[in-house]
């Protein structure tokens, strides 16, 4: 047991333990990403920094602590997490100023998909982790030094440094993804082809543009977050991300544009805030392979994140095209909403290859009907109508299963659908681990994974009371669920 401890401890696949890195064995960290969450929770309990940058991978991706510096004086740390809702985004700010307490400022960056009702928590995300000052002491200590799943962790770490070549962690130091990774990731692939992926999902995606609703809840965590920056007296600047317009085409092809106005409403309801994501002279780059300022139709380079940054802190604007950026209010978010509109109407201000782009797409998607499906999302308590059985035995582990027909309306939806979008919860809200595009199951208690025909579980042995030997029946893995149950969220076709 020491030794499983000491070694993962050593070859620490996450970054989080820091006690040594080695040029091939364990300087390039390929699973941050996945475990994200864990990453910078733990990084946040060791970093001092003026500044925290919140939001999703469109922060992560393209605002630049370095380029804050260089502009303010002042150290900023990037808290941007892939695919987060504002539930997420306010944990991180809660824990980030419990371990910092004096941080002075906070930018944010959001965007219309994170507040589609849709979108829930990414499964990586667990509040417990959080407002904590040590990761000693804590399951995630346990979780990332003593189990099967960080052995397999270390393991691959060593595989891919081995591998040898110019090989980045996914992370800066600063919480900023690293560059070389997202060149990496669409390496090889021409720019419209990358566009085009990204354009496809989220017309398709119902967390995305799919099937789009305004949440309530989303924006009510927007305004806890803004209220705890006035509570605190930070100064709290915040902007709509500059995405390519090749998805405010994508908006306005699914049918949402008056939503999105709204949604842009409701935030100048709430707090003021900068806009960059319009039609302008930045977010109507011509699609190419040698692409100045985005590295897809979602995600915006550096260099357009210090023009962000330059304009609403009023610093270093030449080079900055005037159209793009505009500080909006309550006051005056109608004439912007009518200048967007002018804009989008006025002929041959759009690029037109783009635009085509996104309607041959959306085209293609609705062709075999008169209607894109519509999709939503159904919670179900896993306690009654079950039928459970055992599916196998691990050490110190249960797996248990259910059939998917136990699900009402489960199949209406596409199974590749269901596989990336589910998630489960225990009865206390903590999610269990959603092991996506793979058929093998780690060793660990609390995941799932979904098969062609069923759900299977992990479950441990010290929290059901199963001993090692015992082989729990239908009946006794029914009355451990009807006392515990999980919640189990998965999507619907309604048309």
């Amino acid at each position: 047991m020491a030794f499983i401890m000491l070694f993962n401890l050593i070859i620490d696949p996450l970054g989080i333990w820091k006690i040594f890195n080695v040029k091939g064995v364990n300087e390039y960290k390929p699973q941050q990403y996945s475990h994200q969450r864990l990453y910078k929770a733990v990084d946040l309990m060791k970093q001092k920094s003026d500044t925290i940058f919140l939001g999703n991978s469109k922060v992560q991706n393209g605002l630049d602590p370095e380029g804050y510096q260089a502009l303010t004086g002042e150290k900023a740390y990037n808290l941007g997490l892939g695919g987060s809702t504002m539930e997420e985004q306010l944990r991180y700010l809660e824990h980030a100023l419990y371990n910092d307490p004096s941080i002075k400022n906070v930018v944010m960056g959001i965007d219309f998909r994170s507040f589609n009702s849709n979108r829930t928590n990414v499964g990586d995300f667990d509040p417990n982790r959080l407002s904590k000052s040590s990761i000693f002491f804590t399951k995630d200590a346990i979780l990332t030094t003593l189990t099967f799943d960080a052995i397999r962790l270390s393991y691959s770490t060593i595989i891919a440094n081995k591998q040898g070549g110019d090989q980045h962690s996914f992370f800066e130091h600063n919480g900023k993804r690293s560059e070389f990774t997202i060149q990496q990731e669409n390496q090889g692939r021409k720019a419209i082809d990358v566009f085009g992926g990204y354009i496809h999902a989220s017309l398709k995606d119902p967390s995305i543009y799919g099937q789009y609703q305004l949440s309530q809840k989303h924006l009510m965590y927007f305004q806890a977050i803004v209220d705890i920056c006035k509570e605190s007296n930070l100064q709290l600047k915040v902007f709509i991300s500059p995405s390519h317009v090749t998805l405010l085409e994508s908006i306005r092809n699914a049918g949402h544009w008056n939503l999105f106005e709204q949604w842009k409403r409701e935030i100048a309801e709430i707090t003021p805030y900068w806009d960059f994501y319009y039609y302008n002279s930045i977010t109507n780059e011509p699609i190419n392979d040698n692409m100045k300022y985005y590295w897809d139709s979602t995600h915006y380079k550096k260099e357009v994140g210090n023009m962000v940054l330059s304009k609403m802190y009023d610093l270093g604007k030449n080079g900055i095209p005037s159209n793009f950026g505009v500080y909006v209010t309550k006051e005056n978010i109608e004439n912007h909403l009518q200048t967007t509109r002018r804009l989008r109407d006025f002929p041959n201000y759009l690029d037109p290859d783009s635009a085509a782009l996104v309607k041959n797409i959306y085209n293609e998607l609705t062709k075999s009907s008169t209607r894109s499906p519509v999709y939503s999302m159904k919670e179900m308590a896993l306690r009654e109508n079950i039928n459970w059985s055992l599916d196998s035995s691990a050490a110190g582990i249960k797996y248990v299963k259910f059939p998917l027909a136990d699900l009402p309306n489960f199949s209406d939806a596409p199974l590749s659908l269901q596989k990336e979008k589910a998630v489960m919860k225990t009865i206390q809200g903590t999610p269990i681990t959603h092991i996506v595009n793979t058929s093998w199951r780690a060793g660990q208690a609390n995941e799932f994974y979904i098969t062609e025909k069923e759900v299977i579980i992990s479950v441990e042995n010290s929290v059901t009371g199963w001993g090692e030997g015992v082989v729990p029946s239908a009946s006794e893995i029914k009355a451990y669920f009807a006392k515990a149950p999980y919640s189990f969220t998965y999507i619907i076709q309604l048309n």
